[in-house]
């Protein structure tokens, strides 16, 4: 049998690009925009999944997850780089994902007045490890890799910037 070979996938460089556009209330102190945003981004994909949409499509909706996961690593104050871990494809455990970390966020804010402590901090990562794997699996799926995914996202991102369309909502905007 052949062992798992445990893979880290390092997203700075991409990080530092999507900083540059950052653009939602609070930035710097505000984990609870990005991980809400999450959520939807998540549902979005699902819907691109399930409506059988281009891969183009797919992939879009995959860098606003990855872009929103970015502002999480900077509001903890983190590298972006996440464990490739093993993870089945399937939607239930995208929502098992999303529960964890928006469970984590929302007892922080009701117990803690925001704080996450480093227990939680680290399980809490742990749990994007495994929906920044989905993620990428997905990308694999559809032969985009996370670095194409990266890029094409801080591509669209920094069109709106330039054309002044950060805010708002469409795909096509």
């Amino acid at each position: 049998m052949q062992k798992y070979q445990e893979t880290k996938i390092n997203l700075n460089p991409y990080k530092k690009a999507a900083l540059e556009t950052a653009f939602y209330p609070r930035f710097g102190e505000n984990i609870l925009y990005p991980v809400i945003a999450i959520v939807e981004e998540c549902g979005e994909l699902m819907e691109k999944l399930e409506d059988g949409s281009p891969h183009e499509a797919i992939a879009k909706e995959l860098g606003d997850i990855l872009w929103y996961s970015a502002m999480v690593y900077h509001e903890l104050d983190e590298d972006f780089s996440f464990r490739l871990e093993k993870t089945y494809m399937i939607p239930s455990k995208l929502i098992i994902y999303l529960s964890k970390i928006s469970g984590i966020i929302k007892k922080s804010q009701r117990d803690q007045n925001g704080e996450i402590s480093e227990e939680k901090k680290k399980e809490l990562l742990n749990h994007m490890d495994l929906l920044l794997s989905f993620v990428h699996n997905v990308g694999s799926q559809i032969d985009y890799t996370i670095e194409e995914v990266c890029d094409m996202n801080i591509r669209k991102i920094e069109s709106r910037k330039e054309r002044g369309m950060l805010a708002g909502s469409g795909d096509d905007r």
